[in-house]
């Protein structure tokens, strides 16, 4: 593929937001599966690698490699009294 036809970052290999979530959750439940396994080659690798580490590092190289795209989902963080607007404006100004 040459650099000319890059894939438009609007654009993403999976859309819909709960495949992400079930890729995402598959991915966390994989991570630490292998992380509790008593021995085998996952052994070596999270003596060096901490399973956390892993947990922020894989999904965010789906969104980097464009199987997911963070910035076109459509939910959406509210804070905890379920209002936009509290959390995002100082309230000591």
């Amino acid at each position: 593929m040459p650099a000319d036809a890059a894939v438009p970052m609007s654009h993403a290999l999976i859309q819909n937001d709960i495949v992400v979530f079930g890729l995402i959750a598959a991915t966390l439940g994989a991570v630490f599966w292998t992380s509790s396994r008593p021995s085998g080659p996952w052994k070596r690798l999270y003596t060096f690698v901490p399973a956390l580490l892993l947990c922020y590092l894989i999904p965010g190289i789906y969104n980097t490699t464009g199987r997911t795209r963070g910035s076109t989902t459509r939910w959406r963080a509210t804070c905890c009294c379920r209002r936009r607007w509290c959390c995002s404006r100082s309230r000591w100004t």
